[in-house]
């Protein structure tokens, strides 16, 4: 077959919102205006349009609504009913989005692009008995299980991270795995016009999770109330209290601490007008590639984190941040002290030239020439 001829499947029946609608939607915009993607077909499989449009030159959008009904829906989906659309669409190779593969699809190669961490944590991590733990723990004690059995029979794998590509290589065993920086679009960040000033305080731009680990940061707070207090020095919280049962609990804990604020969902503009005056704090366990370090860095912030790989990896050659042992709250409230007296640097915001996209395509390639041979 021609290679202009290829017809390539985009599966991410999974996504909704989030990050994984953005991802999908990013990849889509990516391809509808690559010449270098133009020279094939490309079907992209979802289980809701409203973002697309129906058919859009050499992308067409197949809309598969019932698959989404249930787990059994998306299990019957994934082990069998796929192969009909795939061979009714004659597709050449898939690319599978939604972090899993296609374990019954012999005649397809396949490359599927991870990026919930949350499958790759200990099984016993989260308990099914916990209301706001339950979710997590049917990813990490079912799901997981699930793709690892179907990550071992696609023919590539790309990760976001080489932290991610070392821990699945040792965790499950698989070896065809490449790493690709995910694609950043940082349009609408300006220059910090507060260069050598210091920072009011630090902002946390998380949503109401558990594995966020927010609670870690009210305790600490909580209990050098007096120097927060002391220093002027506050901690901004994305999430305003009433998300969940989760954040209600935080809100409580953090109740008599003006130390804290909870300011609610903060669209991404106002974000980078904050990070002219704070900060970033990120405390959570489990990421693939935090897009607010690369928008943190862009504003030459102080940046402090928890000392998690992804942090080390991302971080490396940001010279502005500072790492704090993970669930060491004196060691995290010490750190707290010590960036409260960095400055913001200059930076220079320099225009992206290269979507990281092009690496994908290029892994497309390579895996279906290899296939032909």
């Amino acid at each position: 077959m021609e290679e202009t001829t290829m017809n390539i499947a985009i599966v991410d029946i999974a996504a909704e919102n989030s990050g994984a609608l953005s991802v999908l939607l990013d990849f889509v915009d990516f391809i509808d205006n690559s010449n270098d993607a133009k020279q094939y077909n490309w079907f992209v499989f979802v289980s809701n349009c409203k973002h697309f449009n129906k058919k859009n030159n050499h992308i067409n959008i197949i809309e598969l609504p019932n698959v989404k009904k249930s787990w059994g829906h998306r299990l019957l989906w994934d082990l069998i009913s796929c192969s009909k659309y795939f061979n009714k669409y004659k597709i050449d190779l898939i690319i599978s989005l939604q972090n899993t593969g296609f374990p019954f699809v012999r005649n397809i190669p396949q490359i599927v692009y991870f990026h919930n961490m949350l499958l790759l944590e200990d099984k016993n991590k989260y308990s099914l008995f916990n209301a706001n733990e339950r979710k997590f723990a049917i990813y990490t004690k079912v799901l997981s299980r699930y793709t690892q059995f179907s990550l071992k029979k696609v023919n590539e794998v790309i990760v976001q991270t080489k932290s991610v590509k070392a821990n699945m290589e040792k965790k499950w065993k698989i070896n065809k795995i490449i790493a690709v920086k995910p694609n950043i679009e940082l349009s609408g960040i300006t220059v910090n016009e507060r260069i050598g000033k210091s920072i009011n305080g630090l902002i946390y731009p998380a949503n109401s999770i558990i594995f966020k680990r927010h609670d870690e940061i009210i305790e600490c707070i909580n209990k050098h109330m007096n120097w927060f207090t002391d220093n002027d020095f506050k901690i901004i919280f994305t999430i305003d209290g009433t998300e969940n049962s989760l954040a209600e609990g935080l809100y409580d804990k953090a109740r008599n601490n003006k130390n804290i604020e909870f300011m609610g969902y903060v669209k991404r503009e106002k974000i980078y007008n904050l990070m002219n005056y704070y900060g970033l704090f990120l405390n959570s366990e489990i990421e693939s590639y935090p897009i607010p370090f690369e928008e943190a860095k862009t504003k030459g912030i102080p940046i402090l984190a928890a000392d998690y790989p992804y942090a080390r990896e991302i971080l490396e050659e940001y010279e502005n941040k500072l790492l704090f042992k993970k669930h060491d709250l004196e060691d995290m409230f010490d750190k707290i002290v010590e960036i409260s007296k960095n400055k913001i640097i200059p930076q220079k915001i320099v225009p992206i030239k290269y979507n990281t996209w092009n690496n994908v395509l290029h892994e497309i390639k390579n895996v279906y020439s290899k296939w032909e041979k």
